[in-house]
């Protein structure tokens, strides 16, 4: 016999806002017997969710065996969905036995990331992203996550070893040794034969670009002429490339390192042949300081110009889509500070 308590979130309020908690619901007389097992599940963390999204995560404990089954239902409001009668909940399930902790790593509207122990599972519904992100992860050349099970929309990953490089707005922990490794296994990718499926070409990119600037000027949330001087910088990175395979979200927050050595790269789903320059600009991006270092792994001169047009580009880029599934790009250190710096310097 199963019972079950479920944790409701719904939240619609502060995007900025602290972990949020997950309210227990007043046990029927029937579940109590069921909490001291249900209890042994110590924490359940969870970001704060944006306000497109409702979700709930549902602790389920069989008598019997002492396994959990933990249950992350997401899908969009009628508010933001495109279609206010497609709210089918996208649902991760997962059984485990003597489980420490579920982590929701992240939530938003397109995608969400649990953590069961050693073991993430990923769900997203558009299913050619997953297809992309598992073909990647065979082709290339370096560390990837060990793919446990695939279920679509649910995609099972173990996690690595080691810790991130860091995080954008935080000072990074990892040596400037490690940090060379990255840049090594970066030139490792990039001369690696391309993906079989076709990258974002120039055109596309400028548009997307050009979209941007003026809904960050229209809106407000930058001074017009901060927004002016980065996309006159960008300009440098809008120039042909020789494509090669790259990662596409090289943030030093999905390259994971113990000590001075690199123990996998996660989430692969952006990967396709691009410009190897914007790989590296990702990876630095709110960490010049190192900038450096990674090129001293690279073992190649890079164009530095170029470099620092991709910063530009990837933080104009990428403003209204974090505010909009709940992140804050005007933390210390992120985007926003990212744009203005450079609109002093350059």
């Amino acid at each position: 016999m199963v019972r079950a308590i479920t944790f409701p979130i719904r939240v619609v309020g502060d995007l900025l806002g602290t972990t949020a908690k997950a309210p227990v619901a007043r046990p029927r007389p029937r579940d109590v017997a069921f909490l001291s097992t249900v209890r042994r599940v110590r924490k359940i963390r969870m970001p704060p969710f944006p306000p497109t999204l409702e979700s709930a995560i549902t602790v389920k404990t069989n008598r019997i065996d002492s396994c959990f089954r933990i249950e992350l239902v997401c899908f969009q409001s009628k508010r933001y969905a495109r279609n206010p009668s497609d709210r089918t909940p996208v649902i991760i399930t997962a059984i485990m036995a003597d489980m420490e902790e579920v982590e929701v790593v992240v939530a938003h509207r397109e995608r969400a990331t649990l953590r069961v122990g050693d073991m993430f599972l990923k769900v997203d519904a558009e299913r050619t992203r997953t297809d992309r992100e598992v073909a990647a992860m065979a082709l290339a050349p370096i560390p990837t996550p060990e793919i446990l099970w695939r279920k679509p929309p649910v995609l099972a990953l173990a996690a690595l070893p080691g810790t991130a490089l860091g995080r954008l707005g935080e000072p990074s922990p990892a040596s400037a040794a490690a940090w060379a490794a990255a840049g090594a296994a970066a030139r490792m990718l990039h001369d690696a034969p391309l993906p079989p499926w076709p990258g974002r070409g120039l055109d596309e990119i400028a548009s997307h670009l050009d979209s941007e600037c003026a809904w960050l000027v229209t809106t407000g949330v930058l001074p017009a002429e901060v927004v002016t001087r980065n996309r006159e910088v960008a300009e440098a990175a809008l120039r042909p490339w020789t494509p090669v395979f790259t990662h596409g979200d090289l943030q030093l927050a999905h390259v994971f390192a113990d000590g001075d050595e690199i123990t996998g790269v996660i989430d692969w789903s952006e990967a396709a042949p691009g410009d190897a320059l914007y790989d590296l600009a990702t990876l630095t991006l709110g960490h010049e300081e190192h900038l450096g270092d990674v090129i001293a792994g690279y073992g190649t001169d890079v164009d530095l110009d170029v470099i620092h047009a991709w910063w530009s580009l990837r933080s104009l880029r990428g403003v209204r889509w974090l505010v909009e599934h709940g992140f804050d790009p005007t933390a210390p250190g992120c985007e926003v500070d990212v744009l203005r710096t450079r609109a002093m310097r350059d």
